[in-house]
């Protein structure tokens, strides 16, 4: 045996080179095997020499044992070759751990998009739990809105909803299942019903979390259409998704989902009886979802869906609720009897009454066809008088017994009104309806745009449209009075485009010089408390309370300056009352003083500078003669026309221009400028 001391550790025998590398060295000198195959200078220090002649026994000289140097032999042997298996295996550790890595990420993602997806119904499986979560890729939700409610929560949800929300306007599910079946519902119509109940009723819930919940149900409804599994609940989401986005100001948005919904409801022939037996349980909300796509068109002046001519006359209609009791209806004449036996329900009188609203909204997009000289309002051709006949017709349609003369309506108890909500709600619906559609055709500001091309205006039709308008004012603010007494207010956005629209009459006749001023004046003192008590309620309510104050505060210097000599000198910018007018105005979204949220990005943004709107060209006509009749107190203004060509002009704070501003010599039309004299001088 080898007697000879143990040898040093190997990473004293190691040269300055691998030591300084760290690599394993073989120690063997003068130049090691690993210096040599790399062709580096193999050095040894001073320390490491006489260790390792002490190791021999030879301080003076190195002398290496023939055990030692076999030993060396077989390390130089082993050494590369055990390193580089070394690195070898470390390197396929590490691209595992990466690779597992990865695959771990990926099924997550996976898993995410697929349980976000998946039905209420998969997810509802789980034994034991309370609230059930739904991943939203991207979505930055509160951890409460993004958990569906518990059981006892949706029967809470399911009775605020059909209190407070359904059929006000949009009728969408069975009274008799709803409550029972909303927590087998897909998720995204479970969202969408718990977002309209935190708008109905906004103090029990937060803003934040009301958006929360349309983001979690827009993102899962858009999934089941983009991924072609459209279901009766998809669509049922995108019509609360789209009343959601009318309620935030989100104007094109809420446009382009009913626009969807319409066409999924078109496509899906929910119109028709379905002849699966499986389907007929569904039967009454395929019915109310179609109808609720035609209300939401038709409220928002999209192409409602288009139904074949031979069944459009078969059509089955929506189950409406029950007449109040008995004490509410008045005792009917024995021919009325007869006539409410075959008489419909209120929500047919509301989906009859709708049909109007799309000639209504075309009279205030096109100011009242004012463009057409030759068409006056009185002529049976003209958009003033198909409206109007076209409402008359319809009257004679509808039944008595949900007419206003068979009802006491002084007799209705506040807790008669929410104990039967269901049927009241659209039943003041249709009030409204009927109300608005005649004050809009009789509007002053439009009938003005209307007459001032022609010399010599009838008599007759000035007195009939002022009573009209007087008359039906007078039934606005009576419905109004009753809505204070009760305090009832339906969760009806259309209820606040009513008041708007009685505001901007009353703010126009306030400031004329008509007798009735002062009872204008108290209406839109009346109109204003109501209005501004449910602008909390949405951002649109916000918005149409913003225009509506700024509206009269501009038309109060109008007013003053009206009173000058030279009225006529004066031209006010009349753009800011069709922004109240037009509910849908697609210009409000891109409004410099108050832009609403856009879905359009900066390649579309059609916004406008105040600076270009205020430098539009202007010319005048020449003067009107007022016509002179006795006994009649009407008296026109002597006026003259502002048109638009060749000038430029500034309005100043107020939306007022003088006329010397102005060029006087060409004849275009323009429709956002009037005579200050012609906005309050008429007396409608």
């Amino acid at each position: 045996m080898d007697q000879n001391p143990r040898p040093s550790k190997r990473a004293r025998q190691a040269c300055r080179p691998c030591r300084r590398k760290k690599s394993k060295c073989s120690g063997e000198q003068p130049v090691c095997s690993t210096c040599a195959r790399l062709g580096h200078t193999c050095t040894y220090g001073q320390e490491q020499q006489q260790n390792l002649a002490q190791a021999d026994g030879n301080p003076t000289i190195l002398h290496v044992s023939p055990d030692r140097e076999r030993e060396r032999q077989r390390d130089q042997d082993r050494w590369p070759a055990s390193s580089w298996e070394d690195r070898i295996e470390r390197m396929e550790d590490t691209l595992s751990t990466v690779v597992q890595a990865l695959n771990k990420t990926q099924q997550n993602e996976n898993d995410q998009e697929s349980h976000a997806s998946s039905s209420h119904h998969d997810a509802a499986d789980a034994t034991g739990a309370d609230s059930i979560t739904v991943s939203t890729p991207g979505a930055t939700t509160s951890p409460r809105a993004s958990t569906i409610p518990n059981e006892q929560s949706l029967e809470v949800i399911g009775h605020a909803y059909l209190r407070y929300c359904e059929c006000q306007p949009l009728p969408l599910f069975d009274h008799s299942t709803f409550i029972g079946s909303l927590s087998t519902r897909d998720p995204e119509l479970v969202y969408a019903v718990t977002a309209a109940v935190c708008w109905a009723c906004p103090n029990e819930c937060e803003l934040g979390e009301k958006a929360d919940y349309v983001e979690l149900a827009h993102t899962l409804a858009m999934a089941r259409v983009t991924k072609g599994n459209v279901e009766l609940s998809t669509i049922q989401t995108l019509c609360l998704l789209s009343f959601s986005y009318f309620n935030d100001g989100q104007f094109a948005r809420s446009r382009l989902l009913c626009s969807m919904a319409a066409s999924l409801a078109r496509s899906a022939q929910l119109y028709l009886k379905p002849t699966s037996t499986a389907l007929h349980r569904t039967l009454e909300e395929r019915i109310r979802c179609f109808w609720a796509t035609v209300l939401l068109c038709r409220f928002l002046e999209e192409p409602e869906p288009v139904v074949p001519s031979n069944l459009s006359s078969d059509l089955l209609l929506p189950t409406s609720p029950a007449t109040p009791s008995e004490d509410i209806m008045k005792a009917p004449t024995e021919t009325e009897n007869q006539v409410s036996q075959t008489s419909f329900g209120i929500l047919e009188v509301v989906i009859q009454l709708s049909e109007i609203w799309p000639m209504i909204s075309k009279y205030v997009r096109t100011r009242g066809g004012s463009t057409n000289k030759e068409a006056f309002p009185w002529d049976p051709t003209s958009q003033y008088a198909t409206t109007l006949a076209a409402l008359m017709n319809l009257g004679f349609k509808l039944p008595l017994i949900h007419r206003y003369r068979s009802m006491n309506v002084s007799s209705i108890s506040p807790e008669h009104l929410e104990k039967s909500r269901n049927y009241w709600a659209p039943w003041f619906l249709s009030r409204l309806v009927y109300h608005t559609i005649i004050c809009i055709l009789n509007h002053p500001l439009l009938l003005t745009l209307q007459i001032r091309h022609i010399h010599n205006v009838s008599e007759a039709f000035l007195q009939q449209t002022s009573w009209s308008l007087s008359n039906h004012v007078s039934w606005a603010m009576h419905f109004l009075d009753f809505f204070m007494s009760r305090t009832f207010v339906p969760s009806d956005p259309w209820l606040v485009y009513w008041v708007a629209v009685i505001l901007t009459i009353e703010l126009q006749r306030s400031h004329s010089n008509g007798t009735s001023s002062m009872q204008s004046k108290d209406n839109v003192a009346k109109c204003f408390k109501f209005i501004e008590s449910l602008e909390y309620q949405s951002i649109y309510i916000k918005r149409t309370v913003s225009r509506l104050r700024r509206l009269e505060t501009r038309m109060a210097v109008w007013s003053r300056s009206a009173d000058a000599p030279n009225d006529q000198h004066y031209y006010v910018d009349i753009s800011g009352i069709f922004d109240v007018l037009e509910i849908v105005n697609p210009e409000n979204e891109f409004s410099e003083e108050e832009p609403f949220p856009t879905i359009f990005g900066s390649t579309l943004n059609s916004q406008i500078s105040s600076g270009d709107a205020m430098n539009k060209p202007l010319t005048q006509l020449p003067i009107i003669k007022p016509i002179e009749r006795d006994g009649i107190q009407y008296q026109p203004p002597t006026t003259s026309l502002p048109l638009s060509l060749d000038a430029t002009y500034s309005f100043n704070a107020q939306g007022i221009i003088e006329a010397e501003s102005m060029g006087s010599d060409n004849y275009v039309d323009s429709h956002h400028l009037l005579p200050i004299g012609d906005l309050f001088n008429y007396h409608f």
